[in-house]
């Protein structure tokens, strides 16, 4: 039941790292956070000419197999080309929830991404043997619900997997969740996208490895995702989720 839930996730899922500044209200007991975690998606890209991964975080966000994600977690920041431009992206799912590592892999494409955002859009195409998907594939998607109505001082959370650059053998170790959780500190604008409120700021601390980390209100729905972006300009800065509806459109 849920109870079971939330020791199981109380002690597999650790923490990011401890909230800084003023202490938050009483966070929600983890077991809200049931449905984000039957959603979370683990990605291992190969990266091309290396014997090296990126690993991050995604989330479902449609039963037909689409997962969002940070647009650095699939693409260089620097050359701002996808990291493996011949082979597809290894998405890791637990049937089982409860924060436990994937249990169930997949192969995935990028469809969609949107540099400006820092988002990216990934569809699921094949089991991880390159066998076709099952006429039965169904996935559960996460409980979405607007980042920009996030009021100060509310209790948040970020849940990712501990991530970023590393050798492929690391890549297949890190299949740990961390959660950090803190409060709602305020927005801060994007120059670049010439959005007032372009960035819900948290007191979480937050660097690379958490790339494409899940924001989550206390009633577990996902309100923002972390992007890692040098652009953000802070390491407790996520996208409310209202920006990936462009890309979101038609999944």
């Amino acid at each position: 039941g849920m109870v079971g839930l939330a020791m199981v996730v109380l002690f597999v899922v650790r923490p990011l790292v401890s909230a800084s500044g003023p202490l938050a209200p009483t966070p929600p007991s983890h077991s809200v956070y049931a449905d984000a975690l039957d959603a979370i998606a683990f990605l291992d890209t190969s990266v091309d000419g290396s014997s090296r991964s990126t690993v991050g975080t995604g989330v479902v966000v449609s039963e037909n197999g689409r997962i969002l994600t940070a647009y650095n977690a699939v693409y260089d920041p620097t050359t701002q080309r996808p990291y493996n431009r011949n082979s597809p992206v290894k998405v890791g799912l637990n049937t089982g929830g409860g924060g436990q590592p994937p249990n169930v892999w997949y192969l995935a494409r990028v469809v969609r991404a949107d540099r400006q955002r820092d988002l990216a859009i990934l569809q699921i195409f094949a089991r991880e043997n390159g066998s076709p998907l099952p006429n039965s594939f169904r996935l559960r998607p996460a409980p979405l619900k607007e980042g920009l109505s996030m009021r100060v001082d509310e209790p948040i959370a970020v849940i990712s997997y501990m991530g970023g650059n590393m050798e492929a053998q690391q890549a297949s170790q890190m299949q740990t969740l961390g959660i950090g959780e803190g409060q709602v500190l305020g927005f801060t604008p994007d120059v670049a996208l010439q959005a007032e409120r372009g960035w819900i700021q948290s007191d979480i601390g937050l660097s690379i490895r958490n790339i494409g980390g899940l924001g989550l209100d206390q009633q577990g729905n996902v309100v923002g995702l972390y992007t890692g972006s040098n652009l953000a300009g802070g390491s407790g800065l996520l996208r409310p989720i209202e920006y990936a509806q462009p890309l979101l459109a038609g999944s």
